[in-house]
């Protein structure tokens, strides 16, 4: 699987993404196995299913258990960070049209992976 790069944060060297969890439309911290990197990419070779909804969208207020709204229609479905704390002056960060979509990265990868 390949997700964009943008999404793919580090603590202590550890690999994590922020998942969608729909039970509670929240974010999900969720440690990966990176694989293959390069400027726009990365190659995620474990720790994601292809059921998984990876938030390519960040934002500061973007933690474990953060309120996610989801923008966009069942073609693309673009996460936005929405945090409790937000400030009415602080704007939402969504994922722009150049960012791949947690549906898009599916597709690549099984594409890829024939």
């Amino acid at each position: 699987m390949v997700v964009p790069a943008d999404c793919v944060n580090y603590s202590n060297g550890d690999a994590y993404v922020y998942t969608y969890d729909a039970a509670t439309s929240t974010a999900k911290k969720t440690p990966v196995e990176d694989g293959l990197i390069d400027s726009d990419k990365i190659q995620i070779v474990s720790g994601l299913s292809y059921d998984n909804e990876v938030i390519t969208s960040w934002s500061k207020e973007l933690y474990d258990g953060a309120a996610v709204n989801i923008q966009g229609s069942d073609d693309g479905e673009e996460t936005e960070a929405d945090s409790e704390e937000s400030s009415e002056d602080s704007a939402e960060t969504t994922a722009d049209s150049s960012e791949t979509t947690a549906e898009e990265t599916t597709e690549a990868a099984e594409t890829a992976a024939k």
